[in-house]
């Protein structure tokens, strides 16, 4: 799959998943390790290099944890929790507004 396709499709998915589960159902079931990376990678080439740091915060937060070795959400530390909360206020509903970005990208497919 194309580098362009990549990227909207792991924005619309993280956008859905946030509304119906919540932020931190992204790194809790939505998104692996290797996914976020993509969507950090996506959301820095759309020149959303503070979501792009949001997302990589979080990310971060969790392999320093082990949390990609276990993958239990019930085993993260209640401070990482309140800090990935916080992460989800700063993003907010931000990739809502990316659909022009989005499009511009898929026009010039750029792997």
């Amino acid at each position: 799959m194309p580098f362009a396709d990549k990227v909207v499709y792991y924005v619309v998915a993280t956008r859905c998943e946030i509304d119906i589960n919540g932020f931190s159902s992204i790194y809790e079931q939505g998104l692996n390790s290797h996914e976020l990376a993509l969507l950090v990678d996506g959301l820095n080439k759309l020149d959303e290099m503070d979501l792009a740091r949001q997302f990589a915060s979080g990310l971060q937060l969790l392999q320093s944890e082990g949390f990609y070795t276990h993958m239990n959400w019930d085993q993260v530390p209640a401070a990482v929790k309140v800090e990935i909360g916080v992460i989800g206020e700063r993003v907010g509903d931000r990739l809502w507004s990316l659909d022009e970005k989005l499009a511009s990208l898929l026009n010039g497919k750029t792997d």
